[in-house]
């Protein structure tokens, strides 16, 4: 996944030779999640407009503003000596790529910061983490 997106100008006709920077991310797995949400929402702005002749407006108009999206991922907490999957992501606010998969061969993607970390860790079960992530620009869908 490319940070910013490329754009190519066709009206340059002088040079075949194109051009781009990009900087390939580590890819990694984080096992043991057990389930996964992604939550969209988008601001609704009001642009109703009143007549002062006739006051027919009853109902009113909106449209959309800006849009977010957050995920949620839950996941036992890795027992491993490499520390918890997200901490230092979280205290040192590094930015990540998610890959959100489905059970339908497809998977949402996006750019992320860590917004949350919590852990959960009851004396008769498996300690848990629960992590939100604040998705930051576009979030992509596509079939695998």
């Amino acid at each position: 996944m490319c940070k910013a997106p490329s754009v190519f100008d066709a009206a340059n006709t002088t040079s075949d030779a194109i051009t781009a920077d990009y900087s390939w991310l580590t890819s990694s797995f984080l096992a043991d999640v057990r389930d996964w949400e992604l939550d969209m929402a988008a601001d609704m702005l009001d642009v109703t407009t009143l007549s002062t002749t006739t006051a027919a407006t009853v109902f009113r108009s909106f449209a959309v503003g800006l849009q977010e999206a957050t995920a949620t991922i839950d996941r036992i907490a890795s027992t491993g000596t490499t520390g918890p999957a997200f901490f230092d992501r979280f205290t040192l606010q590094q930015d990540l790529v998610v890959e959100l998969h489905t059970q339908w061969a497809d998977k949402y993607e996006a750019y992320a910061r860590v917004a949350s970390d919590s852990f959960a860790n009851p004396l008769d079960a498996l300690t848990e983490e629960a992590v939100t992530l604040q998705l930051d620009g576009l979030v992509g869908y596509s079939t695998i």
